[in-house]
C-alpha cells in the first residue's frame, strides 16, 4: 500500500494507535470484493470478513489458527487439542452436521510453517504501519493459505462451499484501502458497473451507506457481526434449496468440480443474497420458504424489544443433536451412573413442542420417538408466540450394578436455543444396596423455572 493512503489512515486512528481495536477495509475494483481486517487491542488479527455476492468470515486463534469459516452456504468451526497433535471439526449446511477430527497435525509440515510465519506479526496488528506491511507483504495471502491448508486437512468436498477463498484477497495494484477521501470515487464506480451488482452483498454495503465518517471500517465490521450470526443461524435450518450441497457436499459422494457445478446449478436459481442481507444498521428477521417449487426470501425489520439476538433468532425446529452434545457433557462430568433415558422437549417460538426420546438399547442411546407440534397460527396473533424460546433436557440415570453405589438420578435442565444451560435441578437418590427402598433423596437447584431474558 502506498504511503499516501496510510498517512491517510493514520490521521483517523492516532488516538488509537497502540491500545485500541483497529478495522481497515481493502476493496477490489475488479472483483467488487471489499475485505474487512479487525485486530483487538492486544495487536491479533482475530476476523477477516471477505464481502463480495456472499459474505465470508474466517475467525482465527491468537496462534494463527482457523477457529470457523462462515458464509451462507456452510459454517466450519475448528477445535485444536492442548498438546496440539489434532483437531475436531463440526461442520453445518442446511441443518446437517457432522464432524471430522484429524489427527498427527502436528506433524503436518505445511500447517506448522504457516503458523510460524503468521506469529511473526502477531501482536502487532493493531498498529496501522504494521498492518499495512503485513497485508502488503502477503499477510492477507497467507490467512488464505492457512484457512485452505487447514479445510484441505479434512479430506471433503466442503471447500467448495468456499469460492472467495480461492482469490487473494490482497493484490498489488488493484487493491485499494477505503477511507473517507476516496469512498466517494468508489462509490461513483459502482454506480456504473453492471446492474447485476445491485444484487451483491457488496453492493448493498456501498448503496446503503451513504453517509460516511472517519469510523466507516468499524461502522461495516459492526454490521458483519450482526449478519455473520445470522448466516449461522440459516444454515442451522433445514432449507430444501440446499439439499444437493447436503447429499453430495457433505458425504463425500463427488469430487470438488462436481460439488462446485451443483453450487452453481443451484445458485443461478436463488433469489440475490441482497434480500438476506437487508436493512442495513437494523435488526432483521430473515424467512426462506418454498413456494410452487421456487424459493421465497422475505425479511422484517425486527424492532428493539429487550429480547437477546439468540430470542429473536431462534430457529423454529429444535436440534436434538446439539441438546445431546450437552447431554453427553454433563454426564463426562457429573459422573451420575449409567444413562439410561434422554428425553429432550423444544418449547418453539409458535408455542410449539417438538420432542425428543432415547433409551438405552444395546448400550446405546436410541432415538425411539419423535413428535412435532407446531403450535397455533402465528400471524397476526402476539399471544401465540413465544418470545423466549427453550429447551428441557430430562436424563435419567441408573446405579444397578456396584451394591456399593445403588440407586436413581433425575436431572432436568433448560437450556437457551444457543446452547446456555439456564437451570438443572437434580434428584439425587443413590445409596447402598442395603439401604434400597429407603433412599434419601438429595435434590439441588430449582424445579419451577420462569425463562427469563437469556
Amino acid at each position: 500500500m502506498g504511503k499516501p493512503v496510510f498517512f491517510i489512515l493514520a490521521s483517523l486512528f492516532i488516538p488509537m494507535l497502540t491500545h485500541a481495536q483497529l478495522d481497515v477495509a481493502t476493496y477490489n475494483k475488479e472483483r467488487h470484493q471489499l475485505v474487512n481486517y479487525h485486530a483487538d487491542s492486544d495487536g491479533n488479527l482475530v476476523s477477516m470478513t471477505i464481502t463480495d455476492d456472499d459474505m465470508t468470515t474466517i475467525m482465527l486463534n491468537v496462534d494463527g489458527t482457523a477457529q470457523s469459516v462462515v458464509n451462507s452456504l456452510a459454517t466450519l468451526e475448528f477445535e485444536y487439542e492442548d498438546t496440539g497433535k489434532s483437531m475436531d471439526t463440526k461442520y453445518t449446511v442446511d441443518g446437517q452436521q457432522l464432524a471430522r477430527c484429524v489427527y498427527h497435525l502436528d506433524e503436518d509440515v505445511d500447517f506448522k510453517k504457516f503458523k510460524q510465519e503468521y506469529q511473526m506479526y502477531n501482536r502487532e496488528l493493531n498498529r496501522l504501519e504494521n498492518l499495512d506491511k503485513f497485508l502488503s507483504q502477503g499477510g492477507a495471502q497467507l490467512v488464505n493459505d492457512l484457512v485452505n491448508h487447514t479445510i484441505n486437512l479434512l479430506n471433503t468436498p466442503i471447500k467448495a462451499c468456499y469460492e472467495a477463498l480461492t482469490h487473494n484477497p490482497y493484490e498489488e495494484g488493484k487493491t485499494t484501502i477505503v477511507n473517507a477521501d476516496n469512498l466517494a470515487s468508489i462509490v461513483s464506480g459502482i454506480s456504473s458497473v453492471e446492474e447485476v451488482m445491485n444484487d451483491y452483498t457488496v453492493g448493498l454495503i456501498f448503496e446503503r451507506y451513504n453517509e460516511w465518517t472517519a469510523d466507516w471500517a468499524s461502522d461495516v465490521y459492526k454490521w458483519q457481526v450482526r449478519h455473520l450470526q445470522r448466516q449461522k443461524n440459516l444454515n442451522q435450518q433445514v432449507q430444501g434449496w440446499r439439499e444437493g450441497i447436503k447429499e453430495k457436499v457433505l458425504r463425500n459422494e463427488i469430487t470438488i468440480a462436481e460439488a462446485t457445478e451443483k453450487i452453481t446449478e443451484i445458485e443461478k436459481k436463488r433469489q440475490s443474497y441482497k434480500k438476506m442481507y437487508a436493512g442495513w444498521g437494523e435488526d432483521v428477521a430473515v424467512d426462506i420458504k418454498e413456494e410452487n417449487g421456487e424459493e421465497v426470501v422475505s425479511y422484517s425489520v425486527i424492532k428493539a424489544d429487550g429480547r437477546s439476538a439468540e430470542a429473536r433468532n431462534a430457529p423454529a425446529n429444535g436440534e436434538a443433536n446439539k441438546m445431546m452434545d450437552i447431554v453427553r457433557q454433563i454426564s463426562e462430568k457429573s459422573k451420575y451412573g449409567r444413562l439410561d433415558h434422554v428425553a429432550i422437549t423444544y418449547y418453539t417460538p409458535s408455542n410449539g413442542e417438538e420432542e425428543w426420546s432415547y433409551f438405552l438399547e444395546n448400550k446405546k442411546l436410541v432415538l425411539k420417538s419423535h413428535t412435532n407440534y407446531a403450535g397455533p397460527p402465528t400471524d397476526g396473533c402476539d399471544d401465540c408466540k413465544r418470545e423466549y424460546p427453550y429447551y428441557r433436557l430430562w436424563i435419567d440415570y441408573s446405579n444397578d450394578v456396584d451394591p456399593n453405589v445403588w440407586g436413581d438420578v433425575q436431572m432436568q435442565l433448560w437450556v437457551s436455543p444457543g446452547g446456555t444451560v439456564l437451570n438443572t435441578y437434580v434428584i439425587d437418590c443413590r445409596g447402598k444396596q442395603s439401604e434400597a427402598g429407603s433412599f434419601p433423596a438429595k435434590t439441588t437447584g430449582n424445579q419451577w423455572f420462569f425463562i427469563e431474558k437469556y
